[in-house]
C-alpha cells in the first residue's frame, strides 16, 4: 500500500479493533483511537482487551510492526478531514448502549463519541 494512504478507525471495541487488525493485515497502515485508556495500553502491548479468534496474534505482529499504532487521545490522531485529504477512508466504531429499564438503543454514545470533551 501506498505511504500517503491511511485509515483511521475511532473506537477500538468489538467491531473497531479487528476491523483496524484486519485492515492491517490487508496491508494498509492504520491509526486507532479509543477513550478507554487501559484498552488502549493493552493493545499497545499487543494484548487483546477481549476474545477473537486470531486477533491477539495479528495485534501482536502489527503493532510490533507499526502498522497498526494506537493513541488514547482522539487529539492526537488525525482528524477526520485530514484522513479525507491524506487517505481513502475513515471509521468509527461505537458501541450501541441500552436503556435498561426501557431496553432500546440510546444515542448518548453517538452523542457523546464525537465530542472529544465529553
Amino acid at each position: 500500500m501506498s505511504d500517503k494512504w491511511q485509515v483511521g478507525v475511532l473506537g477500538l471495541g468489538h467491531a473497531g479493533l479487528p476491523t483496524a487488525v484486519g485492515l492491517a493485515e490487508l496491508g494498509w497502515p492504520v491509526i486507532g483511537t479509543d477513550c478507554d485508556a487501559a484498552k488502549v495500553e493493552a493493545i499497545n502491548q499487543g494484548r487483546s482487551p477481549f476474545f477473537e479468534p486470531e486477533l491477539a496474534e495479528l495485534l501482536r505482529k502489527h503493532t510490533a510492526s507499526g502498522r497498526f499504532q494506537v493513541t488514547p487521545e482522539v487529539g492526537e490522531a488525525p482528524t477526520p478531514s485530514w484522513f479525507w485529504r491524506k487517505g481513502p477512508s475513515f471509521g468509527k466504531w461505537i458501541g450501541t448502549a441500552c436503556e435498561k429499564q426501557w431496553l432500546s438503543p440510546s444515542s448518548w454514545t453517538v452523542e457523546t463519541a464525537w465530542d472529544p470533551t465529553a
